[in-house]
């Protein structure tokens, strides 16, 4: 499976020019912000399945 982004980049033609601390307030994940999570779409390439998953931010 590859790693196609955030999953708030794919709700709206605007959206993946949100910043990043608004877009987690409709991520799905309750204290996304907080915890420092990001939610991100894979798509398997072969079959073109899709799953979400939630990976911890590298912090800067």
């Amino acid at each position: 499976m590859t790693d196609q982004g955030k999953l708030v980049d794919f709700m709206g033609d605007y959206s993946p020019y949100l910043v990043i601390e608004i877009a987690k307030t409709v991520d799905g994940v309750k204290d996304s912000r907080s915890s420092h999570t990001c939610v991100h779409l894979f798509q398997c390439l072969g079959c073109d399945t899709q799953k979400t998953e939630v990976i911890q931010e590298i912090p800067k």
